[in-house]
């Protein structure tokens, strides 16, 4: 604005100057009138400028108002990545917007993961009541959350699990193996007696809080004391929350 002010000020001088001196000559009012359209012309530059000026200010604002809104995504992030720290890395958080209803839920659990399959690697004898059988050879141990050196499964996180078991024996003897919860009795298999091999299975699903121990044991009502190994096995899933 200071320079349209300018610019109008000396137009004006310049007109007044030529209508107070009648006696010059047609070459100098010739001059004065060109110089008064260059003085108009870069009126109008000014004008275009600061249209463009103005246009830059918003665009400003409109980019300070973008920043403003990728830095609170950004502390989101953050408080996410901590909490995603301070629990040991057991879980990773998603946050996804549907539509507009900007609706936060979890995506993916890397906890979710947790599944082992193990069976015995030799023949055991001399097995006594509450003996815990060790399953040595692992298959699947996704989060490591099976023991194979005490044949212990220790539950990860709260939520119902799938466990399944065998027994195998090619004796004429009769096993009861037991599946443990804490101590506590929850699925048993019958094993025998035949002639030829024989298998016992099962399957039983429990929901479970974290940190109860899982086995199978020889139960006391079984007569006899071997176990065979290959087909013997003890496999675990996590199902759902």
């Amino acid at each position: 604005m200071y320079w349209i002010r300018m610019v109008y000020f000396l137009t004006f001088l310049l007109l007044l100057f030529a209508h107070n001196n009648a006696e010059l000559t047609a070459n100098e009012l010739k001059m004065f009138n060109v110089l008064a359209n260059r003085v108009q012309e870069q009126a109008n530059s000014i004008k275009v400028l600061e249209k463009k000026f103005d246009n830059v200010e918003k665009e400003m604002e409109r980019q300070k108002e973008i920043n403003r809104e990728l830095g609170h995504q950004l502390e989101s992030q953050k408080t996410i990545l901590s909490q995603f720290r301070a629990n040991g890395n057991q879980e990773v958080l998603g946050n996804i917007k549907e539509g507009n209803q900007n609706n936060t839920r979890i995506v993916w659990h890397e906890k979710e993961h947790v599944a082992f399959s193990a069976f015995l690697t030799h023949t055991i004898y001399n097995l006594g009541p509450g003996q815990i059988i060790q399953y040595g050879s692992v298959v699947l141990n996704e989060g490591n959350a099976y023991n194979k050196n005490t044949g212990i499964f220790t539950v990860p996180h709260d939520g119902v699990y799938l466990f399944s078991y065998a027994c195998e024996d090619y004796h004429n003897h009769q096993i009861y193996a037991d599946l443990m919860v804490d101590g506590s009795l929850y699925s048993i298999v019958l094993e025998g007696p035949s002639s030829a091999h024989n298998m016992g299975t099962n399957v039983v699903i429990l929901r479970l809080k974290k940190g109860q121990a899982v086995w199978i044991a020889i139960d006391a009502w079984g007569r006899d004391n071997i176990l065979q190994n290959g087909a013997s096995s003890f496999s675990g899933v996590f199902l759902y929350y």
